[in-house]
């Protein structure tokens, strides 16, 4: 029966925590030997996508000290050739941008563009943004926590409403450490997950330390660097997801917004599109009312050739939102990290809105209570006419009614906001030195 089968499923959940709790425990003991013995630590952050890193004050951090040695581990998705139709080129993408940068990177393929275990660097501690980065890679998350000391931080803000997903998934509870972006995220492991969040610590989101520092005029791109505003507008990949998500509109707009870009010559546009917009339309291409791959490929090129019109994917985008004069999106995690650009939101709702199958029948029900919260001080938008009309009103006559509000939030959840990288490595130096 039903309860038998949750108890048997707790069983194995808790044992399989405990076992990996446990290996940890011993990794952590070897870990402290080698510091006592004065060697260096290996950091590696495994990353498959630049825009998902949000740990530049984390590694920075740890370059400032004597004990760490940290490097990015530059992979991308390998086993599903859907997520890129060119997965070399997109392998060399991401080790140049890294390299650009100025960090110390490793690419985690050979010349043969076949994936080098981690074994073969022997890292002390690895860092991961995506708890289910296994299933689209031969870098297995299972495996990785078993073997190395696994440090956790989401690439995105937990937004929507999952709690398995973000709360009490097993690639999570075997970690070693897991920073919770925000003290809602510490209270939610602490109080609901089945293992308590025992390995779980709360620090801030070091993703929005960077809110803190000055703007950046210079980490522009030139083409929109004129003192004109900058709107952004970053649409989801989940075109007709109805199995999880659901909550894209770029198919509905997307010629709305092209049309925007080119009759208003005074404002910058961006179009900041999800990795994985692309890949969903290839999944979609037989399906007539969804724009075709080649198609898209033909709307970037078109944004791209307006004179106030630019495409940025795989950047850093934190920058791009502190000089922002807006965001327009239908993105679950932006709703939490542009809150702190002080700047007004337009948030997009898909009328059609499903949650793992279901139909709701209001879009607040797929956001948690933080989101909720914050989703207050944005301008909601339904359907075209709303989209208009809000963006005549905020964005061209620059009426904020909502401002205040935001400010308001941004002082209550502002928590560490500039020092959370400091304060992660700071942790990480007391547990490895005691």
């Amino acid at each position: 029966n039903k309860k038998m089968e949750n108890y048997l499923y707790y069983s194995h959940y808790m044992c399989q925590f405990y076992n990996y709790q446990l290996a940890n425990k011993i990794k952590e003991n070897i870990l402290k030997e080698k510091v006592r013995r004065g060697e260096k630590v290996k950091v590696f952050f495994l990353m498959a996508q630049p825009s998902k890193f949000g740990m530049e004050t984390i590694y920075s951090e740890m370059q400032k000290t004597s004990i760490f040695e940290p490097y990015i581990y530059s992979v991308y998705y390998d086993k599903n050739d859907n997520l890129d139709k060119n997965f070399q080129k997109q392998c060399e993408k991401n080790y140049n941008y890294w390299k650009n940068k100025g960090y110390n990177v490793i690419c985690g393929y050979d010349k043969n563009f076949k994936s080098i275990p981690l074994y073969e660097y022997n890292p002390d501690i690895v860092f991961l943004t995506d708890p289910v980065m296994g299933n689209f890679s031969h870098f297995k998350n299972d495996i990785i926590n078993y073997n190395y000391l696994t440090c956790y931080v989401p690439y995105g803000m937990n937004i929507v409403k999952d709690f398995r997903y973000h709360y009490n998934w097993m690639t999570i509870a075997e970690m070693w450490k897991v920073f919770a972006p925000t003290y809602y995220d510490y209270e939610m492991f602490i109080n609901k997950s089945s293992y308590r969040g025992i390995n779980v610590v709360s620090y801030g989101y070091p993703k929005l330390d960077s809110y803190s520092t000055p703007i950046r005029k210079s980490a522009i791109p030139q083409k929109i660097n004129n003192g004109n505003p900058i709107i952004v507008y970053a649409p989801h990949w989940s075109i007709k997801e109805i199995g999880t998500n659901n909550i894209a509109t770029f198919h509905l707009y997307y010629k709305y917004f092209l049309n925007l870009v080119k009759t208003h010559k005074d404002l910058n546009f961006v179009f900041k599109p999800h990795p994985r917009l692309l890949p969903r339309l290839y999944d979609l291409i037989n399906d007539p009312t969804v724009i075709l791959p080649s198609e898209y490929l033909q709307y970037i090129d078109e944004w791209n050739s307006c004179e106030n019109g630019i495409v940025i994917e795989e950047e850093d985008y934190t920058e791009l939102f502190k000089n922002s004069s807006a965001l327009i999106t239908d993105c679950g995690s932006f709703i939490g990290e542009y809150l702190f650009s002080k700047q007004p939101c337009i948030y997009l709702v898909n009328q059609d809105m499903y949650h793992f199958g279901r139909k709701l029948s209001n879009y607040r029900e797929k956001y948690n209570d933080f989101a909720n919260t914050i989703l207050d001080s944005y301008y909601i938008c339904e359907n075209l006419e709303e989209i208009e009309s809000t963006f005549n009103e905020v964005v061209i006559n620059k009426i904020d009614t909502k401002k205040e509000e935001r400010l308001k939030l941004i002082e209550k959840y502002s928590e560490n906001v500039g020092c959370s990288g400091q304060k992660i490595v700071e942790h990480l130096i007391k547990t490895i030195k005691n």
